[in-house]
């Protein structure tokens, strides 16, 4: 269920999400973005394959796949797809999966939105287009991309 805010919590949290995704996406090109989702998907892949097979470890990386998952549906919308007001529940990877298929599961995962993130580079998107997040509000591709890369990249280093 997404959470309405009014008033001074509207702008804490627009401001909030300016500051740590919109902001630093304007200084970034797709492409750039691009290069950090391979190398955070890398370095989670890696952490994934060093953690111990713990039911701690399969939940925080079907979190990290649920997420990037809902992340490209809301990316879609900025391709032509229409807006969908879900939360990220329902994209999770099946929980009796092991460490070892969860990480097999975040690896294709990354890699469709990497390849998603290509056809945005190449796309001509209104540069002001935003999509919403059910918390942070309105944001725009680049600051979708940045939310995903730094998303799984903190929650990444979770995995024990």
């Amino acid at each position: 269920m997404a959470i309405k805010l009014t008033g001074i919590k509207n702008w804490a949290i627009y401001n909030l999400s300016s500051l740590l995704w919109e902001r630093p996406a304007r200084k970034t090109t797709i492409t750039e973005l691009i290069t950090k989702l391979e190398q955070s998907g890398q370095a989670i892949a890696t952490r994934a394959e060093t953690a111990a097979d713990t039911p701690a470890n399969r939940e925080l990386l079907r979190h990290i796949s649920g997420i990037e998952r809902w992340g490209q549906r809301r990316l879609r919308v900025f391709l032509g797809k229409a807006f969908i007001q879900d939360e990220y529940d329902s994209y999770q990877p099946a929980a009796s999966l092991n460490l070892p298929q969860q990480r097999e599961f975040f690896q294709k995962t990354r890699q469709a939105t990497i390849e998603l993130a290509r056809q945005l580079a190449t796309a001509k998107l209104n540069e002001t287009a935003t999509v919403r997040h059910n918390f942070f509000g309105p944001m725009s591709a680049r600051a979708w991309l940045t939310y995903l890369a730094g998303h799984a990249n903190r929650e990444g280093k979770g995995l024990k």
